[in-house]
């Protein structure tokens, strides 16, 4: 997994991804609400998989 360490990441205007790791947010979802649940997200998901945590596992968070 590749997360961005530099350049503008979340502060640019426009970013290019793979399109595996990417979906649109509907219209009806305001920015100010998506925003922190894709954050909060990949936080907790990057350290489950640094951890080496795999899926069938039981994990407080």
């Amino acid at each position: 997994m590749i997360l961005i360490v530099t350049g503008a990441g979340g502060f640019a205007d426009y970013l290019s991804v793979d399109s595996r790791f990417a979906f649109p947010i509907l219209p009806e979802i305001d920015t100010k609400i998506a925003g922190p649940l894709l954050c909060g997200g990949i936080t907790v998901y990057s350290g489950l998989r640094s951890a080496g945590m795999t899926s069938g596992q039981e994990i407080g968070i």
